[in-house]
């Protein structure tokens, strides 16, 4: 496991929590950027695109973190490591459907859904200063009309209503500086 791979996995985790949508009476394909869209199937899809990651200096950590771990022959290392890289995956999730009515409830469902089960498990992909804690999934209050219809023209994408989301993430560094803790000389 490569835990700098945390982009791939949670874009994965996300499309897995949009799939989850789907029902015996209505089954919702999602589409992730590296998928083939086929717009002639007429069956629902999500159309879940990473539109960029941007650094997060305001939860940048100043200082090096201090760790532990057990070596192959049982003793304990200590080290510091350099805090890890935060950034802000930003995604839009595009509906479609038969018909705009169905896309309409398709959007309450997603807001729904992230509303009632906002969080994804990265697990063995969490970083340094997360501690494996869950990380929110949180909605993109910024994206106006216009900024909507500039991210569809760079996509050469007709307009379609969509949603916006943010999730945070960190990077681990693999810089270590291990240290020593000096022992006191026992006494004689």
């Amino acid at each position: 496991m490569e835990q700098s791979h945390i982009i791939q996995k949670v874009t994965e985790l996300f499309s897995n929590k949009l799939e989850s949508l789907s029902t015996a009476e209505e089954k919702y394909k999602v589409y992730t950027d590296g998928a083939q869209f086929n717009n002639d199937d007429k069956t629902a899809k999500l159309k879940l695109t990473l539109l960029g990651v941007e650094y997060n200096y305001s939860k940048k950590l100043a200082s090096k973190i201090q760790q532990k771990e057990e070596d192959k022959d049982g003793n304990i290392i200590e080290f510091l490591v350099d805090p890890p890289v935060i950034i802000d995956l930003k995604y839009m999730i595009t509906p479609y459907c038969n018909n705009k009515d169905d896309e309409y409830k398709l959007l309450g469902k997603i807001v729904k859904l992230i509303k009632d089960h906002g969080c994804l498990d990265v697990e063995e992909y969490s970083w340094v200063s997360n501690n494996n804690k869950p990380i929110k999934i949180e909605s993109i209050s910024d994206m106006d009309f216009n900024k909507q219809m500039y991210v569809f023209n760079i996509l050469k994408m007709d307009y379609n209503p969509s949603l916006f989301y943010q999730i945070t993430v960190g990077i681990n560094s693999e810089n270590r500086e291990i240290f020593r803790r000096v022992k006191k000389p026992e006494k004689v």
